[in-house]
């Protein structure tokens, strides 16, 4: 938050730079310093004062509904005389589920 604040500073330093060092009457370079001012300013207003979305998050979080994660079903298969566990996947065919394993690359 401090850092915010800090860089806020900046923003007006940068703003105002073109009258205080003197290079006002180059339309250029004071165009650029009043835009990146106004730029920095505006972000760190709006860091400052603006909703903080990561309380709202974590309310959304802790009022959500805790889901279970889904088990996985896997199979045993024997690879060259190792076991191997492999995840079986149900794919819906003509109204009908079906196990399919899904295929072991072989390296």
């Amino acid at each position: 938050m401090i850092e915010n604040w800090f860089e806020l500073v900046i923003g007006v330093l940068v703003l105002i730079s073109p009258w205080i060092f003197g290079f006002a009457n180059i339309p250029l370079a004071e165009w650029v310093d009043v835009l990146y001012g106004t730029a920095i300013i505006l972000i760190n207003v709006w860091m400052i004062y603006g909703k903080d979305s990561t309380a709202e998050a974590s309310a959304a979080l802790e009022s959500a509904a805790v889901q279970k994660p889904k088990r996985v079903r896997r199979k045993s298969v024997d690879v060259d005389g190792a076991l191997v566990s492999v995840p079986v996947t149900r794919i819906v065919k003509n109204r009908k589920i079906k196990k399919v394993e899904q295929s072991l690359i072989n390296i």
